[in-house]
């Protein structure tokens, strides 16, 4: 009889095996510690590529944001939004140097360069030019689609940004509007070495930026246009009306009717200096003179005064042809060139350049002539001169209203008197004695002019 507490053999092998059994679970079982470190490495390396996937996209977003932050504090600025979008474009992107083009009517205006070296800039910055048949450019426009080019040196007509700054892959993307081409957004790098999806991705994004800034842009363009444009018929108004108000307060004073109108007509067209000169058969007489204008100049042609022109005088030309005559440059006239008293003292002495004359009609005939003056080389516009030319027909609503007066004041079978208004003084009564002539060829007229009595002159001036 065995022993009580001895260990039988059968229970040493059970516990034998038990031991075996989980040491091979410790050793051989699928959390190993290698196995562990293996799964540690690939997680650090999957969190390693998130973490810079996670960089890039905050990256692109980042320069998204800015691009669109240029969009919105320049809206009626383009070329601080390219350059905004090419810089950030390069620096994503790995790239050496960026352009956007503009396209109209089959060329590229090259309207903003990042990175570019001078020969290129000067090339193409702000020049129209035609790609060359075949190159990234040229399929671009005729796919409309993005053109990724590995190496531009290897291309059989080389662009010139291969030529001038050694471009190598680079991308051309364009800008469309309505399936409509307007431009292009290329990036190049001075290796070869092919741009990736992303980075594809991202230009193509810039690019739709850029449409968005151009449309932007032309809205915001055509608004401020519209809003000048209403301020100026406005102001136009408002001067127009000021004018009617002193001929129907004042129908006996035509000198503060002439004045308003000279002074109008010179603020809204920006001149320096405003003349009326009204027609004498062959010769004009100073009727207003507006402006800073030198004391000697207005000593000279003070009002009142009678001279007998060049025949080349833009004033003399508006005259006789019963049409607008615009100057760039007086200094440039033939009458200036020979002498004439006229425009050189209007040059040498007043400063004047850039002038218009425009006629004062009446029945099919000039009166007279209202001038405006620049002291620069500045054409004045269209807008401009339909004004001047508005004055000049209220100038001879004075003479309309002088008329109705002096025939209601006279009997019906009488000759009108000259008006005898305690206001007017004995320069304007000069002035509209004389103007009554007709004006005609000054060939001719010294032949045929008879001196009118000073009643007839009134009644030819206002009838």
């Amino acid at each position: 009889m065995a022993r009580k507490g001895a260990k039988s053999p059968t229970r040493s092998r059970k516990l034998r095996s038990t031991g075996t059994k989980a040491r091979a679970h410790v050793s051989d079982g699928p959390n190993s510690l290698i196995e562990l470190k293996k799964q540690l490495e690939a997680r650090t390396r999957e969190l390693a590529e998130a973490q810079g996937h996670l960089s890039e996209a905050l990256e692109r977003q980042a320069a998204t944001d800015e691009v669109l932050r240029v969009i919105s504090s320049l809206p009626g600025g383009l070329e601080p939004v390219f350059n905004a979008m090419l810089e950030n474009a390069l620096r994503i992107c790995e790239a050496k140097l960026g352009m956007l083009l503009r396209y109209s009517d089959g060329e590229f205006v090259a309207r903003a360069m990042v990175g570019a070296p001078p020969a290129l800039v000067d090339a193409l910055l702000h020049k129209p030019f035609t790609p060359p048949p075949g190159n990234s450019i040229d399929r671009m426009v005729r796919t409309k689609k993005l053109v990724h080019t590995l190496d531009a040196a290897a291309e059989k007509n080389k662009p010139l940004s291969a030529q001038l700054a050694g471009a190598r892959s680079h991308i051309v993307v364009p800008l469309l509007k309505n399936d409509e081409l307007i431009g292009a957004v290329s990036i190049y790098r001075q290796e070869v070495r092919p741009f990736t999806e992303k980075q594809i991705e991202l230009l193509t994004s810039f690019a739709s930026q850029a449409v968005i800034a151009i449309e932007n842009t032309r809205l915001v363009n055509e608004l401020r246009q519209r809003t000048d444009d209403l301020s100026e018929a406005l102001e136009q108004q408002s001067a127009t009306s000021e004018v009617l108000r002193v001929i129907s307060r004042s129908p006996g004073e035509l000198q503060l009717v002439f004045n308003s109108m000279l002074a109008n007509a010179t603020r809204l067209c920006e001149a320096s200096y405003g003349l009326m000169l009204l027609c004498e058969g062959d010769a004009f007489r100073s009727a207003g003179v507006y402006g800073p204008l030198p004391p000697a100049f207005v000593e000279q042609w003070r009002i009142g005064t009678l001279f007998r022109p060049d025949p080349d005088i833009p004033a003399f030309r508006a005259a006789q042809t019963q049409q607008t005559v615009q100057v760039a440059d007086l200094r440039t006239t033939p009458a200036y060139l020979r002498g004439d008293p006229f425009p050189v003292s209007g040059a040498d002495v007043a400063g004047i350049r850039t002038m218009v004359a425009v006629p004062m009609l009446k029945d099919e005939q000039a009166m007279g002539v209202i001038a405006i003056y620049r002291q620069e080389v500045r054409p004045f516009t269209n807008k401009q001169i339909e004004l001047v030319s508005n004055f000049a027909a209220q100038a001879v609503i004075p003479s309309r209203t002088l008329a109705c007066s002096t025939s209601c004041a006279s009997p019906c079978n009488s000759r009108p008197r000259p008006p005898t208004c305690s206001r007017s003084s004995a320069a304007q009564r000069s002035i509209f004695r004389r103007c009554s002539i007709r004006w005609s060829n000054p060939r001719r007229a010294s032949a045929r002019r008879k001196a009118p009595t000073s009643s007839a002159a009134l009644e030819r001036f206002i009838s």
